[in-house]
């Protein structure tokens, strides 16, 4: 949750958005949101508790924002879970 709530800052500048999501990122994820504009994150707000579904490699947590569900896929680096991807399922959010 701490992940989507730092990605969920469309009105940072890109340097400070992506300061508070590279820790939390594996490094070739971060590499990539490196890139990403902050004012194209559609979610501002996180609206609900989580979901996870996890194994002993992979945790998959639906969190519902403002712009729908988003799936974050971590996996375990070290002793920490950090984030690989994540993507908007837009259509979860309507039902």
């Amino acid at each position: 949750m701490r992940f989507v709530r730092a990605w969920a800052r469309p009105d940072l500048p890109a340097d400070r958005w992506w300061a508070g999501v590279r820790p939390y990122a594996v490094a070739a994820y971060a590499d990539l949101l490196a890139t990403v504009n902050p004012a194209n994150v559609p979610a501002t707000r996180i609206t609900g508790p989580g979901r996870a579904a996890a194994t002993a490699e992979r945790t998959d947590v639906d969190v519902p924002t403002d712009a729908g569900m988003l799936r974050v896929v971590c996996v375990r680096s070290g002793d920490r879970w950090l984030v690989a991807t994540l993507g908007v399922r837009r259509e979860a959010a309507t039902r």
